[in-house]
């Protein structure tokens, strides 16, 4: 057995012996590569900008040759994985609109003086 199916073979023995169920269809296995950054990529202002010398790499038919480029864009993107988000309070001079919306229960705020409408 190759180390990746014994790991699963684990994995599979662990949900067997603790009675736990997965979503096999939400799942796959023996795939040639694992494609997470494209999730991550929201959260990250200008993330194609920073990602440029790493996305050049990735290229077909391409050397591989790790430049200081890339070695700034993989820290650039590191930090901004780790670290959070820097949150200010609207100014509230030019108005703004926030909607929410969960479960079909919404909260709508319209500019300053607005109301709040549930």
């Amino acid at each position: 057995m190759d180390e990746h199916a014994y790991h699963l073979f684990t994995v599979m023995q662990v949900f067997r012996e603790r009675q736990l169920y997965a979503n096999l269809s939400k799942c796959d296995f023996w795939i040639d590569r694992v494609v997470f950054l494209g999730y991550y990529r929201r959260f990250v202002e200008n993330f194609s900008q920073i990602d440029r010398p790493l996305t050049q790499l990735r290229k077909k038919d391409a050397s591989f040759v790790w430049s200081d480029a890339c070695e700034d864009s993989f820290y650039e993107l590191r930090r901004c994985l780790t670290t959070a988000p820097v949150l200010a309070l609207p100014s509230g001079s030019c108005g703004f609109v926030v909607f929410t919306d969960a479960s079909l229960q919404g909260l709508r705020l319209d500019g300053p003086g607005g109301s709040l409408q549930e």
